[in-house]
């Protein structure tokens, strides 16, 4: 029977089917005297004789007296709680002299018990009473004798099981010490039947929590080859385990060694909550973080940095990295990775000492450089001359890398900058005018030489991965849809010591370019004045936004990618433009700008007639949802969802379909067609206000 699961974790599972009982491992330890005594404990179920329920370990700390006759060790049950000891002990140091119910004498044979010896006492088997719960307890007494005059007797309580209601048994072995970086082994994790097909009577899964900040489950991809246990990675500090045993006559139990991924930030114990069905919830410690073998060093990491858009070679940063102990071999490799929106253009190879790092490749769009080692690694080494590109996206301020395999952690090697800011002043547009005058645009270096000359071999660098030399291209500034150059502005360096080239504008008039001719010594400001537009049609509501220091296909400034290095708003399209008519004038003005009239207003019957293109233009309406139809002599006006229809000679108006009266009616005059004022700009929510004394009206 085999189950496949989709997540996988770096987890080694060993599974052993038992015929006799489960002897699990817990924590309890103490000093006594000169002695040092150490415990293991199993679940036990009440009313039931269990075997192998515990290990007990006494280790000398300090050498024993010398006329010592002999070293005899007891152990004792509480007489208050109904367990007995089932047979005899062993012990790898002599024999169990006198048992029974309740106590156990070993005589231990030893005169002498020098520094470092140990004695193991195992095999306890026990009887546990109806209706005992909890821990299991024995006092273990240590005494020993020169003739008649007693050297020392002492005793110590220790755990060697513990009673529960559930099906299956969890214990952990004592917790191993673990260090900064992947694959790191923790202590065994065992769960054991208590009756055969124990584990196939789970309704779920059991749950492994890591409770540690600073480690997670190891992302490796080993997966078990046994088929009768399965382990599943959830989330980085939550797997599941998965057993089951089809063997009826058998009780089985599994041995789970896990493997953490241990950050720099870890510290202290790594603790391990187990729950599931059928099992008591418990925490075990199965590790402790001790001292990284290996110690990643940054300096001068303030010297180096990269302007987004731009590539840079870190060469003043030095990353040192320093292995302890021998640990890394030609069967290592550690990775670098970089921060979304950077890559690496190249990386030189770690230099330095006798295990020089051979530089693999680069992967992943060329985000992550791998290394691995000739030889046995015995000296620290650097990594150095980092050639990084950063794209439009790079987050701002502090760069870092982060390694991966045997070499972990996060480190800053310098940091990333704009090189150059824009300010200007929107102000608003309006569908259909023409030689609108803009604000100036003002590009203003961030540093001297922060702007790089295009196409300047200095400032080239070849892409390995590209296999051809990058340079920085044309500086372009790009209005949105709908919105073009009238002309070439004026273009110059107004403060500083820049130099810029050719000026030119693309093919649709949308995209305006120039070329950097001097590096900078002095911060400099670029202004762009006597800027005008053309709205060819409505290019949407709200902000238009000018794309600044984009990529131009291979010859782009932005060396990483087409995206543009700033986005600033030029102006806005107002939702409800003002537009201001005097009767009879050749020109309006909407929102400030002046603009000629199809034909002059006029009023008839006490009401204003404006020819259905200026008004049309003073609404903010699209030149072409302006429609006429001969035919029928019906004109369609739209705007948004609000769709307006007059006929001339008719005092109908519809508005979505819906008959508004008006009191006037549309009409031809000279050649045009010409709409009542104050209705149309009401059906499209706006308002016209009259001033007798001036002759104007205003919508707005």
């Amino acid at each position: 029977m085999i189950k496949i699961r989709n997540k996988r974790i770096a987890m080694l599972l060993v599974l052993t089917m038992l015929a006799t009982m489960f002897v699990g491992v817990g924590a309890a330890s103490a000093a006594i005297g000169d002695f040092k005594v150490t415990s293991s404990y199993s679940w036990v179920k009440a009313n039931e004789v269990t075997e192998d329920v515990a290990t007990i370990t006494v280790e000398c700390d300090n050498a024993s007296p010398a006329t010592m006759d002999e070293l005899i060790i007891e152990i004792n049950l509480p007489d208050d709680v109904d367990v007995e000891f089932e047979a005899k002990p062993t012990t790898d140091t002599g024999d169990v002299g006198n048992w029974a119910a309740k106590t156990v004498v070993i005589e231990t044979g030893l005169s002498t018990f020098a520094k470092g010896d140990v004695i193991i006492i195992d095999d306890i088997d026990l009887d546990v009473g109806k209706g005992v719960t909890g821990n299991i307890n024995a006092t273990l007494r240590m005494f020993a004798q020169d003739g008649d005059k007693v050297l020392f007797d002492t005793e110590k309580t220790v755990r060697i099981a513990r009673v529960g209601s559930s099906d299956i048994t969890v214990s952990a072995a004592k917790a191993k010490s673990v260090y900064v970086g992947s694959n790191q082994k923790g202590a065994n994790i065992t769960f054991k039947e208590v009756g055969p097909t124990a584990f196939n009577s789970m309704d779920k899964d059991i749950k492994l929590t890591i409770l540690s900040s600073g480690v997670t489950w190891d992302d490796g991809d080993t997966n078990p080859t046994y088929c009768d246990a399965d382990f599943d990675r959830d989330t980085d500090k939550v797997a599941y385990v998965d057993i089951w045993n089809d063997n009826a006559a058998q009780v089985s139990r599994v041995v789970l060694t896990p493997f953490f991924k241990v950050s720099p930030a870890a510290s202290g114990e790594i603790k391990v909550r187990v729950s599931g069905d059928g099992i008591e919830t418990e925490t075990f410690v199965v590790g402790n973080v001790g001292e990284s073998k290996v110690v990643v060093t940054v300096e001068d990491a303030d010297e180096d940095f990269v302007y987004r858009g731009q590539f840079a070679t870190f060469d003043d940063v030095t990353v040192n990295i320093e292995p302890k102990n021998n640990d890394l071999d030609d069967t290592d490799w550690f990775s670098i990775t970089l921060p979304a929106g950077l890559k690496f253009a190249n990386v030189a190879p770690p230099v330095d000492g006798d295990g020089v790092a051979v530089f693999e490749e680069l992967i992943k769009s060329d985000r992550t450089a791998w290394f691995t080692f000739d030889n046995d690694v015995n000296d620290d080494f650097d990594l150095t001359d980092f050639v990084i590109v950063a794209d439009a996206d790079a987050a701002l301020g502090d760069l870092a890398i982060t390694f991966d395999g045997a070499v972990e952690g996060t480190y800053v090697i310098g940091s990333v900058k704009d090189a150059f800011t824009v300010t200007t002043t929107p102000f608003a547009l309006q569908t259909g005018l023409t030689s609108v005058a803009g604000a100036d645009i003002v590009i203003t270096e961030t540093a001297d030489g922060a702007l790089k000359p295009t196409e300047d071999w200095e400032y080239s660098y070849y892409d390995v991965g590209k296999e051809k030399t990058v340079d920085y291209g044309y500086f372009s500034l790009v209005l949105p849809a709908g919105v073009t150059w009238d002309g070439i502005p004026t273009i110059e360096v107004t403060e500083g010591d820049l130099e810029i080239d050719d000026v030119w504008l693309g093919e649709d008039f949308r995209d305006l370019y120039f070329e950097i001719a001097q590096l900078s010594n002095i911060e400099s400001v670029i202004t762009l004045s006597d800027v005008q537009y053309t709205v060819l049609s409505q290019p949407g509501l709200g902000d238009l936004n000018i794309l600044i220091g984009g990529g131009v296909g291979d010859w782009g400034y932005n060396i990483a990618s087409s995206k543009p290095l700033v986005k600033t708003a030029i102006g806005t399209v107002a939702t409800n433009p003002t537009a201001v008519y005097v009767i009879g004038a050749p020109t309006f003005t909407v929102n400030g700008a002046v603009q000629s009239v199809v034909t002059p207003s006029y009023i008839k019957d006490a009401r204003t007639y404006l020819a259905i293109r200026d008004i049309a233009t003073g609404l903010g309406i699209d030149p072409m949802n302006v429609l006429w139809d001969a035919a029928s002599s019906k004109v369609t006006l739209i705007k948004g969802t609000k769709v307006v229809q007059v006929q001339i000679g008719s005092t109908v108006m519809n508005v979505n379909g819906v008959a508004v009266a008006m009191d006037v009616a549309p009409e031809i005059s000279n050649g045009r067609t010409m709409l009542p004022a104050a209705f149309i700009a009401q059906a499209f929510g706006a308002t016209a206000s009259w001033d007798a004394a001036t002759q104007t009206v205003t919508i707005r």
